[in-house]
């Protein structure tokens, strides 16, 4: 049944108070008594920091906006690093086949490729993904059917209920974690199927985990060495590192370092991945001497 307007009065101006009309046709009867209880929130919590409502109101958001803007440049940053991984694994396969390779044709193959490696690099977070829409809807449910925001958010922490809620969410959250880092150690795998194999998002998994699974021991041996040079270069590195971070001006540094590292372990598990699936290095003639001068 359509919803009537709802008068949702938030106090201020002129001494006398401020009204706003909401329009809930089209939504359920309910709707005006979440509006109220959404304002009500928004005034006590204005209230409990002294801050007028308008004033709250409006540095909620400016605090939205920049947390939006921070999302899209922080996932606009990890598309391309993604891409850039592509290109690197097309670079290095393409000097093994061919016996050359260039910064534009290892770009180029990443970015014909990018949506694979961006679907490819998404699937670790499915579990977690689910994991909080469910959750996500399960503390919706609680608010909505809870009396007042205020009193929910007391139970929330102080019930059994949600004690139990949150308990029941961590050791989700652990176990969504474990299930994520093992898609994370099998997405090494599936970026290079995609790049040297052609393979789509799933096909690269498959093949990925084939490949891991056909090699177990060589694979374990090479995350063994992969962890050990990670030590070692903490350990070098440690107090140079403190220093670049204290200084701000040579933090950049830092990201050139640690970008270093991860090329060369990248390149390492893609020169693997070429000797497990049989793929032998171009053989580069020597070149010919020439006869010195007589």
């Amino acid at each position: 049944m359509p919803g009537r307007p709802a008068r949702c009065g938030v106090g201020g101006g002129n001494g006398g108070e401020q009204v706003y009309h909401v329009d809930t046709r089209g939504f359920p009867d309910n709707f005006a008594e979440l509006q109220s209880q959404w304002n009500d929130l928004i005034q006590d919590l204005a209230e409990d920091l002294d801050i007028p409502v308008e004033t709250f109101s409006t540095l909620g958001s400016v605090f939205l906006a920049v947390i939006i803007l921070i999302i899209l440049i922080a996932v606009t940053l990890w598309a391309l690093a993604t891409i850039s991984h592509g290109g690197l694994i097309a670079g290095v396969n393409g000097y093994e086949t061919t016996g050359a390779s260039s910064f534009l044709e290892a770009w180029r193959a990443g970015w014909q490729k990018g949506w694979r490696l961006i679907g490819i690099g998404l699937v670790p977070a499915i579990p977690n993904l689910i994991l909080f829409l469910v959750w996500g809807g399960v503390f919706l449910s609680y608010f909505v059917s809870a009396t007042s925001y205020r009193e929910a958010i007391v139970n929330l922490f102080t019930s059994g209920a949600g004690i139990g809620m949150a308990i029941g969410m961590s050791a989700l959250m652990c176990m969504g974690g474990l299930v994520a880092v093992v898609l994370d150690i099998l997405r090494t795998f599936a970026n290079r199927a995609c790049m040297i194999e052609d393979a789509t998002v799933f096909e690269a998994y498959g093949r990925g985990w084939q490949v891991l699974r056909d090699n177990i021991a060589e694979v374990i041996l090479l995350f063994l060495i992969q962890v050990g040079i990670r030590i070692v270069l903490v350990l070098v590195l440690f107090w140079p590192g403190l220093i670049m971070v204290a200084c701000c001006f040579l933090s950049p540094f830092l990201l050139v370092i640690e970008g270093a590292i991860k090329s060369y372990f990248s390149t390492l598990w893609t020169l693997a991945w070429r000797e497990w699936t049989g793929r032998k290095p171009v053989e580069i003639p020597a070149a010919e001497e020439t006869p010195a001068a007589s």
